[in-house]
């Protein structure tokens, strides 16, 4: 799972997001930052595997912090969480962000956004896309290669595979789904083996390239 630096201006919503990734099952956060400078020795001292940054309209010092970043490719995956509208968003994305979110993502969007990030996938939220792309793309139908898989996953196994992109550990899958975790275990080994996956990041993105999980 990735390590992570939460940058945002206010200190509660620094504290929400560093906390709704610590509870997610081997995920680090590594650091946090409220400033322009503290974002850039961050990135630089702590080498994150994702930058997550809340932008608010204001945080004009903290932008410049984040493009800047975002255009040095030092091998931390930038994710924004922004309302700024197509303008900051198509800049986020000319600078080389990876994932782009409203500030009012979900815990679980955030978090499948970050794991998305981190294996070097794009991530757009459907309220972002639809400012962005045109209609005609948005109405057609997405291309899936699942039939490509020598043995097709089943209901159960997708059902895992939901909550895995999500971020949930086995404990959490079992919770959700009523089954014990020998059984999740057991259905996250079906999942790696008939994707071809070496672990259950490379499992989420192997499946989000199939068309079998939409992040």
């Amino acid at each position: 799972m990735p390590t992570v630096l939460v940058g945002a201006a206010r200190p509660t919503a620094r504290a929400g997001l560093a906390a709704v990734l610590r509870a997610t099952p081997g995920m680090t956060v590594v650091g946090e930052a409220g400033r322009a400078e503290e974002l850039l020795e961050g990135a630089a001292s702590l080498g994150p595997d994702v930058l997550l940054l809340e932008l608010e309209h204001e945080d004009e010092e903290l932008a410049r912090a984040f493009w800047q970043l975002a255009e040095s490719a030092d091998g931390s995956a930038p994710v924004l969480l922004c309302d700024g509208g197509d303008r900051w968003t198509q800049a986020a994305l000319r600078a080389g962000a990876r994932g782009v979110l409203p500030r009012d993502a979900t815990g679980e969007e955030i978090v499948a956004a970050v794991i998305a990030a981190a294996a070097n996938l794009l991530v757009l939220h459907p309220t972002v896309a639809r400012a962005l792309l045109p209609l005609e793309i948005l109405a057609a139908s997405p291309p899936t290669l699942a039939n490509d898989l020598v043995e097709p996953l089943t209901p159960r196994e997708l059902e895992v595979l939901r909550l895995l992109s999500e971020g949930l550990g086995n404990k959490g899958i079992s919770r959700q789904l009523h089954i014990s975790e020998h059984t999740v275990k057991f259905h996250v080994g079906a999942i790696m083996a008939k994707l071809g996956a070496a672990s259950r990041t490379e499992a989420v993105t192997q499946a989000a390239r199939r068309g079998l999980i939409l992040l």
